[in-house]
């Protein structure tokens, strides 16, 4: 005979094919909504649902990020407004600081003819003299290079995908995200015929569409596939298949253009991939691009994370289909002013060698000395990149493992248009994660703590280090010159903000946005030996930091002529901040690589580089200072619009760029 089964008691409870009895099932019912949930964790001593635990930590986030933004904001209110209203009557040019190649800003027809310079990667230029200490080298001529390539389009198909909130609800995010997926790969298509695309849709798993197909097959497969929009967020499985696309075809040089809308389930996991294969493998050379796709701004971590440390470039659309569409234009232009050579492959944010531990020979000096007709060859100069693992985005956490301790002396200086002010502190103990989560154009950036400088309440701070391990890039002139650049920012931000509101208070408008720089500080680390499993040999005994700058983080423009062109928030504001500080100066500087977190009334901007219009040898603000030819490209690819016409610059010409067109004189002698 069968046996019989038991019957469960009535007062059991059937959930996701697992029985529970009354005692357990009360104990997963959530203390703040009372929903029941057998997957929810434990979160202080009570019970919490997914859904509840999910909002706590995103509104922790939200605090967070508006707390380091406020500090920001107050150091920012507190600078002496004695020296803003002294200037605002004064010459700034300061011939002892900055040389001056040509006369002041001039022109009055906006030139439409001239090439623009532009390139989506900040560029390294060689020491200067008094920095190095070494032979002056001619600044790199930029190589076209037409080749074809491999565009891998990743776009996530998760359960938030499905939501209908573009064009207010007119379609799903999911149907916008493959509509303008399928418009960029017809009209990348026309720019490079020579493509082929791959595409892959991921959620918890990831579906392939098309691999290595041309431009027809890859739309078709795009529009013509059923995504439900279902399940979790996991990059890993992504990342993977854009590996297997790759591989494809190796020998083209691959873009991934990734589209998201959330962090990733698996951000650990994911991480430890993308350095496997993406930064020390096969692939290192691939450059992710990412497009975060709604209207939440603190969600993007780990997609700028991979962007950043890829050479990629990231942007942010809105729920819209106009802004989705701008943002892959934006990616695309990118890509084309990488492929024709104006992003050189020995610039700073792309160096695929200086990924391995060995000397990188810098071709750039000895080319142009050929094409100058040098009869002798260019003077070699090496770096020696560091080699380092990355660890998650926004670690806060300075507890017992992954951290350096030591002592540090701090410094900053002040900018009053004329000279600098240096600020001393006394060494007091700091800490430092001793993986960096970030990297930029020239620097690693790592997670820092000054109880000085941030109270425990107020967030953590960041420390900037040279990526390269030479002692040219580490010395105290070099760091200095970070900070540097920061005090002029910050002092012709102060200029800027007072004019943009005296002309909107005279024509009646809305006032514009505020610019505010990071404040950067100088440390010196005074102990002989620091607290590390690792060799302290390896660890500079200078750097700087800044404060913790949470948020969506937007490139705007760099050191050598890209400008974002996106429509991103507030953009005209801080484009016209690149020109006005080139009029303020007399025609000495121009403070370029703008890049920062976009608020309602505020634009909080971090790491800028001053451009001196000189001759090389006079750049002052480090390798990243191109001199003349650094902010010919940065005006050549400015556009004047309505904040231009508000604060009375005209607008750029040719003669002004002709003026500031390298000369025999100011070449290194062979």
């Amino acid at each position: 005979a069968p046996r019989k089964h038991k019957k469960v008691p009535k007062s059991w409870v059937l959930n996701d094919a697992v029985y529970y009895c009354e005692k357990c099932w009360a104990d997963l019912k959530c203390s703040s909504c009372q929903h029941h949930d057998p997957k929810g964790s434990d979160f202080r001593g009570s019970w919490q649902c997914r859904a509840c635990r999910h909002r706590h930590r995103t509104k922790g986030a939200e605090r967070l990020q508006e707390d380091c933004h406020q500090i920001i904001i107050d150091d920012h209110n507190a600078l002496p407004s004695s020296l803003v209203a002294a200037s605002l009557t004064q010459d700034l040019a300061a011939p002892h600081l900055f040389s001056i190649a040509e006369g002041p800003h001039a022109g009055a027809e906006e030139e439409g003819g001239d090439e623009e310079e532009g390139e989506g990667a900040d560029a390294l230029a060689p020491l200067p003299v008094h920095l190095l200490h070494g032979r002056r080298h001619t600044p790199p001529r930029q190589r076209q290079r037409q080749e074809a390539g491999h565009i891998v389009l990743v776009l996530d198909a998760s359960g938030s995908m499905r939501t209908c909130d573009v064009d207010v609800g007119a379609m799903s995010r999911l149907d916008a995200a493959t509509t303008c997926a399928a418009t960029f790969i017809e009209q990348h298509a026309r720019l490079h015929p020579l493509d082929v695309f791959s595409a892959a849709a991921f959620a918890e798993e990831t579906r392939v569409l098309c691999r290595a197909a041309s431009s027809k097959e890859a739309v078709e497969a795009v529009q013509n596939a059923v995504l439900r929009g279902v399940g979790g967020t996991f990059f890993k499985p992504a990342l993977e298949a854009a590996a297997r696309c790759l591989d494809a075809r190796p020998s083209l040089s691959g873009h991934i253009v990734w589209l998201s809308d959330g962090k990733p389930a698996d951000t650990k996991v994911a991480l430890e991939y993308f350095q496997q294969v993406f930064v020390h493998g096969n692939h290192a050379t691939t450059c992710l691009h990412g497009i975060g796709f709604g209207d939440t701004v603190d969600s993007f971590a780990p997609l700028q994370q991979y962007v950043c440390i890829s050479s990629g470039t990231f942007t942010i659309s809105g729920c819209n289909l106009r802004s989705l569409c701008e943002a892959f234009s934006s990616v695309s232009s990118t890509i084309t002013s990488i492929r024709e050579g104006t992003d050189a492959s020995w610039d700073a944010l792309s160096l695929p060698l200086a990924r391995d531990d060995s000397l990188v020979e810098d071709p750039r000096a000895a080319a142009a000395a050929a094409d100058d007709g040098a009869t002798t060859p260019a003077p070699m100069r090496t770096r020696t990149a560091r080699i380092i693992d990355y660890e998650l985005p926004e670690l806060g956490d300075f507890g017992k493992k992954g951290v350096l301790r030591f002592r540090a002396a701090r410094a900053t200086f002040v900018f009053d248009g004329t000279a600098f002010q240096r600020q001393d502190f006394e060494a007091a103990a700091v800490e430092r994660r001793t993986r960096p989560f970030m990297r930029g154009g020239m620097r690693l950036v790592y997670g820092f703590r000054d109880p000085q400088v941030v109270a425990n309440s107020g967030g953590w701070l960041v420390a900037k280090m040279s990526r390269f391990a030479d002692v040219a890039f580490n010395t105290h002139a070099m760091v200095e010159a970070h900070a540097k650049s920061t005090a002029v920012a910050r002092f012709f931000a102060g200029l800027f903000n007072e004019e943009c509101r005296e002309a909107a208070a005279k024509t009646k408008e809305s006032v514009p946005p505020s610019l505010i720089f990071v404040p950067c500080f100088v440390y010196m680390r005074v102990d002989a030996q620091i607290q590390a499993a690792d060799s302290a040999s390896e660890e500079p005994e200078v750097f700087a930091a800044e404060r913790y700058l949470p948020g969506v983080f937007l490139k705007y423009n760099s050191n050598n002529g890209y400008v974002n062109d996106a429509y991103i928030r507030h953009n005209e504001t801080v484009q016209a901040f690149l020109h006005y500080s080139y009029v303020k100066s007399g025609g000495a500087l121009v403070v370029a690589d703008l890049q920062g977190v976009a608020r309602d009334r505020e634009v909080l901007l971090t790491d800028p580089q001053v451009l001196t219009a000189g001759s090389p040898s006079d750049a002052t603000f480090g390798p990243g200072d191109l001199g003349a030819r650094g902010a010919r490209a940065s005006l050549a690819a400015h556009r004047c619009g309505h904040m231009c016409r508000l604060l009375d610059l005209k607008p750029v010409n040719a003669a002004l760029l002709r003026r500031l067109e390298p000369t025999t004189a100011q070449r290194a002698p062979a």
